[in-house]
Formats: structure tokens, sequence, C-alpha cells
């Protein structure tokens, strides 16, 4: 087994990567990190191995995730998709589909995609702004006749 690096030692025990392209302060900065990454490597060998979120498959991280952000099953999930039949509720468009919930309640509205949860999200979820945002879209075209 190769000595423990400790981390009083001179930050010159690992040589950083000379096609790195050089700014001032940076290649300390990478040396200094690739350091304390090596020294943690060593005092935690079998880290990566046996932390729990790297032995789960992706489906189980999702059901947890699900479970525990939304209280609902990664298969109620995906049978709200069959049931939008893969297509965001707004747009309709096929996307990666996102959850939509009320931020008050917590409660599940439905399958978004990325655009259409942004969207409600930047314009605060207020029904009254969306108009607003809706109408301004319409006269601009109306006005400049498209």
């Amino acid at each position: 087994m190769p000595p423990q690096l400790r981390c009083s030692e001179p930050l010159t025990a690992i040589k950083s990567n000379p096609r790195d392209p050089l700014t001032p302060g940076l290649d300390e900065k990478r040396t200094k990190n690739r350091f304390y990454q090596k020294v943690f490597h060593q005092r935690h060998p079998n880290y990566w191995t046996t932390h729990k979120r790297t032995r789960e498959s992706p489906e189980k991280q999702s059901d947890r995730h699900y479970k525990k952000t939304y209280g609902i099953a990664l298969d109620d999930v995906e049978n709200l998709k069959i049931s939008q039949s893969n297509k965001c509720a707004i747009c309709f468009q096929e996307a990666k589909l996102y959850v939509d919930h009320d931020h008050e309640t917590g409660q599940l509205r439905s399958l978004l995609c990325s655009t259409c949860n942004s969207g409600i999200g930047f314009l605060k979820e207020n029904p009254d702004i969306l108009r607003q945002a809706a109408a301004y879209i319409e006269i601009w075209k109306i006005k400049h006749g498209l």
C-alpha cells in the first residue's frame, strides 16, 4: 500500500498536467484540488463501491426521489405518462416530462415539458400574470401583422 499523504505535506506531491490551459492561479488551484482528492481516496478507498446511491438502480433512485419529493411512486408517474400519451399537458409536444406540482399545497398537477414547467415557475404560478403574458404576445402579433 502506498504511504498515506497528509494534508500538511507540500502541494508538489502531485504534478499538474502541462497540457492544461494555464490561467494565473488556476494551476495551483487544480494541483491543490487533485492533492485533496488523492488524500480523500486514500483514506476512503471503498467510498464509491459502498456508497448507498451507487448500488441502487436508476429506477430505484427515481422511485425514491418521487416518493420523497411528491409522495407518489414511480409507477404512478409512468401511468400518468401513459394517460397523457407521453406528451406535455400544455403544449402537447413529445419531450422528456417533469412533474408539475403546486408549490403552496404540494399537490401534483400533471406532467409538463421543461419549457412549460419553467415558464409557469418563472411567471410565479399566477394565472393573472399568465393571462397578461398571453395577451401581450397576441397584441404584439396583431400590431406587427403576424
